[in-house]
């Protein structure tokens, strides 16, 4: 039972980052497309933190600098773009 409570606390903290990250791109959409377009951003407690056209380049930068954590990388265009990614190590 202790577990099912745990498993689903985890989705409802994964399911309000989410929601939070669609309400940032949202809000921040014109001005993203403005100085971003083309390009991923990285953005980390509602700040641009970096970003590269490259999604891999800026995925190795942005956790070399500021560590394993969850961070938003959009793609900012004109047209959204989501895309996942499972880790294959542990969080810490």
């Amino acid at each position: 039972m202790a577990r099912t409570r745990v498993t689903k606390s985890v989705q409802s903290t994964e399911k309000e980052l989410l929601d939070s990250w669609a309400k940032y791109l949202d809000e921040h959409r014109d001005e993203l497309l403005r100085r971003f377009k083309g390009k991923y951003v990285a953005t980390l407690d509602g700040q641009v933190v970096d970003s590269d056209p490259d999604l891999s380049s800026l995925a190795e930068h942005a956790y070399a600098t500021h560590g394993y954590r969850p961070i938003f990388m959009p793609h900012i265009g004109d047209e959204p773009q989501v895309l996942e990614f499972t880790s294959l190590s542990p969080l810490a």
